[in-house]
């Protein structure tokens, strides 16, 4: 691999962006982006759905469930995207990150953040769980609508609407480019010893379909009332 590609991969001021959520009934990811001056929290629509309700969504901090108030800025059904707004800091300053989803090469590594099945990696300053990184490939650009890349890569539930980069070959930096939405399945039958089939089980297809951060951005633009921060 290329020195300028492993030193783009993700590093503090990525992992420490990506939050542990709860929303009604659904766990999941989601992410701080800093666009002009403000702060947003962006998720996948599936995973806030209960949030963009009630206006309340619960990040775990130190250990537990923590709730915090939103702002609804907008979502996307189609694109599963949505994007709130605390009404207080969760990310502290000098943490500035690369964002856009032009340049991502089919084949190219790139790599899933998030907290899948609950696990969780340990407590950052001031309290909130870093997340695991997961490794997969740019496998197919859809030009939608809405648009998307499917990675291939093996995400268990608790990663959707969390952050994909890719190493930037231009900037030689990891550039968020996408948000992770849905893991394709398939149904596998489930035989009795004599061969009958019993029943079904949904096995994982190791494809994941991640909305553009672009679609976030354009819900950004159209609804600029994101925390300020500077």
């Amino acid at each position: 691999m290329p020195d300028w590609e492993t030193a783009a991969w993700p590093r503090a001021e990525h992992l420490s962006r990506v939050f542990h959520i709860r929303s009604g009934a659904s766990c999941g990811t989601a992410f701080a982006l800093d666009v002009g001056g403000r702060q947003y929290l962006v998720s996948a629509f599936h995973v806030v759905e209960d949030s963009i309700k009630s206006c309340l969504v619960d990040i775990c901090f130190q250990n537990s469930w923590k709730p915090f108030v939103v702002n609804i800025v907008g979502f996307d059904p189609d694109a599963d995207i949505a994007v709130l707004a605390l009404q207080e800091r969760v990310l502290a300053d000098g943490l500035p990150i690369d964002v856009g989803d032009a340049g991502c090469v089919a084949g190219q590594e790139v790599f899933i953040l998030g907290f899948p099945l609950g696990i969780r990696g340990y407590l950052a300053s001031p309290g909130f769980p870093i997340p695991l990184i997961k490794r997969g490939v740019a496998a197919l650009f859809n030009p939608g609508p809405p648009t998307s890349v499917y990675i291939s890569a093996s995400a268990n539930p608790g990663f959707s609407g969390g952050p994909v980069y890719f190493a930037s070959r231009q900037t030689g930096k990891a550039t968020l480019m996408a948000v992770v939405s849905n893991e394709f399945t398939y149904e596998m039958p489930v035989k009795n010893s004599e061969g009958v089939v019993i029943g079904k089980v949904q096995q994982n297809s190791n494809i994941v379909e991640c909305s553009y951060i672009s679609h976030a951005l354009a819900l950004i633009q159209a609804s600029p009332i994101g925390l300020t921060i500077s």
